[in-house]
This record gives C-alpha cells, structure tokens and sequence, in this order.
C-alpha cells in the first residue's frame, strides 16, 4: 500500500515538474515575440490543418447589356408626299401664275428645300394674296402683296402640315417688300425681309424647327430714315436691345459666312441696284430649287 501511494506521489512530482518546464518554454517564446517597445505582443497561434481544395464548377454567361428602345422614325411615302404637294399647288395655282405672269416684279412661284433637315424637301410657295391681306385691286394680272407659306408633309397624318406663313412678305410697289429664306450652316432658318420708301427696315430673324413648326430664337433689326437735312439716320437693335453698327455688321457678316441654301430670294438681286452687295451676291451664288409652277408639278409628277 505504501509503495502505491509512493509511486501515485512520484508519478504527480514528474507531472507538476514537466508542467513548470512547459510554462517556462511558452513565457520565454512569448517574451522573445515583444515588440521594440517593450510591449507584450503575446499572439495566440492556433495551428490548423491546411483546408482541403473543393473544386468549383464554373459555367459561361452572357454578358447583356440593356438597350433602350426607340422610336424609329416613320418611313415616308414618296408618292403620297409628292401627291400632297401637288393638292396644294392645284388649290393656289391662280395666285401662283399671277405672281410669275405680271410684267413688274414677277418671279418664280415654288421652291422645294429640305427646311426641317430630315431629308425630304418641304414645300413653300410664294402667291399673290391682295384679297386675303386686303389689298384689293380688281385687276386679274397684278399683285399688290405676295404671301409666303411652308409646307411640310407629316407621315403619320398622312397630309402635308403648314409650317409657316409670312404674311405681306412681298409688297410689289414703291418701295416694295421682299423677302429672302436661307438655311444656315447649323439648321437654323434665317427670314431676311427689308422695304419701306423713305423711311428703310431690314429684319433679320432666325428660326430654328420645333416639330412642324418654326420658332423665333433672335432677331437683328435695321431702322433708318431721314432726318430733316435729308441725312439718314440708323438704330441697330438686337433682340430689343440698342447695338453699335460695327456689332450689326458683326452679325451680318457672321449670316453670310453661314448661308448653304437659297429657299427664296429677292427678285431684284440680280438688278443694278444690288450690284456689290455681299449678300446679295451671296444668296444668288447658293444652291437652289426655286422654280416656276409647271415645273414644279412636273417634278412631283
């Protein structure tokens, strides 16, 4: 019994002994892992079994991206269009001959232009309109004031839509009235008219397209008028606001530089009286397709 109890005694001296050594191994590896600082960095290491690889199954997708949908344009019916046209020129062909067939200040009486910029041509026709402006002369061959109206043809309407109308852009008298449309370099359209007798007016309005319509975006006015010396007198505005005359040319100047297409011009450009005129030479010098009534309707048929 005593050499049991001696041997359980000797076996717990041999434990608590290996215990002491095994403390003393970790505090000095713990103290060996202290920072510069002085600092306890005593980190716990767990020692785990590397982890065994699991395959993983992979599979091809597609990227997609999202594309908005639009709206494509609708396709236009040529012959529908050219149908359309003709109507209108059918409807005013009375006012339009007069305007060709007079002896003073005849001219042609149709143009076709791609006003809007969607490659189809728009129409616009000049036309005698003494009746609708209340001019009123009674004679058959002769006009006092000329109207002018832009057509466009609408494809989902199906009919052709009147964009604009210049009323009075014509007075065939002293004087006179006339009126030039011009597409400029960036799309906008720009409606040059000037007159008057002594008294001179010139209007230089810019219009940009807006659906089937035009819509004024500025306006460059020129006013004179002679005083009682018979010196004339000039105001430059633009858009209301008082402009010196270097900053009108300025703008008159840029106009020019901008012009690409004659829709209709004054008929006297090409007169001495306009010789030397920078934008009269100009509007004559561009590109056009302004004609007289039957060669318009043999061109939409």
């Amino acid at each position: 019994m005593k050499r049991r109890l001696l041997a359980v005694t000797l076996a717990c001296a041999l434990l608590m002994s290996a215990c002491t050594s095994d403390k003393s191994d970790r505090n000095e590896r713990n103290h060996d892992r202290d920072d510069d600082d002085g600092n306890s960095g005593f980190t716990r290491v767990v020692e785990t079994e590397a982890p065994t690889a699991v395959p993983i199954e992979t599979r091809e997708t597609a990227i997609v991206t999202h594309v908005p949908e639009t709206t494509a344009a609708p396709a236009v019916d040529i012959s529908a269009m050219n149908a359309a046209y003709l109507a209108i020129l059918e409807q005013y062909e009375t006012d339009l001959r007069i305007i060709e067939d007079v002896e003073y200040g005849s001219m042609p009486s149709v143009s076709f232009a791609d006003i809007t910029g969607d490659g189809y041509d728009e129409l616009i026709i000049e036309y005698c309109a003494d009746q609708e402006n209340g001019w009123d002369t009674g004679e058959s061959n002769y006009y006092m004031s000329a109207n002018i109206k832009i057509f466009t043809y609408d494809p989902v309407a199906g009919a052709a839509i009147e964009m604009h109308t210049i009323q009075s852009a014509v007075m065939n008298a002293a004087g006179g009235f006339y009126t030039d449309i011009i597409i400029l370099d960036n799309g906008t359209i720009m409606i040059e008219s000037n007159g008057g007798d002594e008294d001179w007016s010139y209007f230089y309005d810019v219009f940009e397209v807006q659906g089937n319509s035009l819509v004024q975006v500025s306006e460059l006015e020129i006013e004179s008028w002679p005083d009682d010396d018979y010196n004339y007198q000039y105001e430059y505005t633009y858009d209301g606001e008082q402009i010196t005359e270097e900053q009108s040319d300025a703008y008159i100047a840029q106009y020019i530089s901008q012009m690409t297409y004659a829709v209709v011009w004054n008929q006297y450009y090409d007169s001495e009286w306009y010789e030397g005129s920078d934008w009269a030479n100009t509007v004559m010098s561009l590109p056009s397709n302004h004609v007289y009534y039957d060669e318009a309707v043999a061109q939409l048929s």
